[in-house]
């Protein structure tokens, strides 16, 4: 590296804990703020220039350099509150993405990498617990708009993970362990949709949930309500999913009632669960409510009544 002062661009007073590039621009992040700068940079004699850091209208910072990572929609990475933030390539200032995966990321709050999943078109982070000792893999998927949280049947605290042969790689206890091309599962593996609080624009109540998916094998389907942000669950019909009924590949929608339909908010979580066969059992792929605009608020209890 040349010390000539053609080779530097002009400091930062702030500790920087992460850069990046993205579209002919420059990225410094310290713990509070995020500077951008551009230009062409010096060649090989030192002739031609950085701008001056200017600084980014953001209210966050870097928590950590390890989850910043590329993506055609930008580039994500865990802010200083611990959650995942996007800063888009349209050159406006970053947003709080992660939302949906706030609780995972307060349980697990160290990021250890961050990875483009190409074949998947997920972008996942590692994020282990405050102690490392345990692990969740937060993905976002790019085509769907959602993230997914997966979780392993064992402790497994992940040192690293990256990308290889478009396919997500991680570093477990000294073992590299590659995601699987095909899934030939020996048993039936429980996984569940689980929606963010859903506040309509006005008063009403819901009519009717449904969700749709693909029939991969045999499990019960199963949706839950949540009134008060996800603290407590009243489960719904579980209905049974049996080869007696579909072949694989078929599409099966199915639909719900809750019994508390006005409400000012709600939490949904589908789960497909055992009895199922050796198999993938159901596929997500969407999921939308009916429902019913109405006047007034909705009536409270007694005891919340004056």
């Amino acid at each position: 590296w040349s010390g000539a002062t053609g080779f530097t661009i002009p400091a930062i007073s702030e500790r920087i804990v992460g850069c990046a590039a993205m579209d002919q621009r420059g990225f410094l992040f310290t713990a509070d703020r995020i500077y951008q700068f551009s230009g062409d940079g010096p060649n090989d004699a030192g002739e031609g220039r950085y701008s001056e850091p200017s600084l980014l209208p953001t209210s966050t910072g870097l928590m950590t350099w390890q989850s910043l990572v590329e993506t055609p929609l930008g580039l994500f990475f865990q802010g200083s509150n611990g959650q995942l933030w996007l800063l888009p390539r349209d050159g406006s200032p970053p947003s709080w993405i992660g939302q949906p995966v706030r609780d995972t990321l307060v349980s697990f709050p160290t990021v250890t990498a961050a990875v483009l999943v190409t074949k998947e078109q997920l972008v996942s982070f590692t994020c282990n617990n405050s102690g490392g000792t345990d692990s969740r893999i937060v993905s976002y998927d790019l085509r769907a708009k959602t993230w997914i949280v997966d979780e392993f049947a064992s402790v497994t605290p992940i040192t690293s993970a990256c990308s290889y042969q478009g396919r997500l790689a991680i570093l477990s206890a000294g073992v590299v362990r590659t995601e699987k091309t095909t899934l030939t599962p020996a048993t039936f593996i429980e996984h569940s949709l689980t929606t963010g609080t859903v506040k309509p624009f006005d008063w009403g109540k819901i009519c009717a949930v449904e969700v749709t998916g693909e029939y991969r094998g045999d499990c019960n389907l199963r949706c839950r309500i949540s009134y008060d942000d996800g603290k407590t669950f009243t489960d719904l019909k579980t209905h049974l999913l049996r080869s007696t009924e579909f072949a694989v590949g078929d599409t099966v929608e199915r639909s719900w009632a809750p019994l508390i339909r006005k409400c000012d908010g709600f939490k949904l979580d589908f789960q497909a669960l055992t009895p199922g066969s050796e198999s993938e059992g159901f596929v997500f792929n969407s999921w939308r409510i009916e429902y019913q605009s109405e006047r007034g608020a909705s009536r409270r209890a007694a005891g919340q009544r004056g």
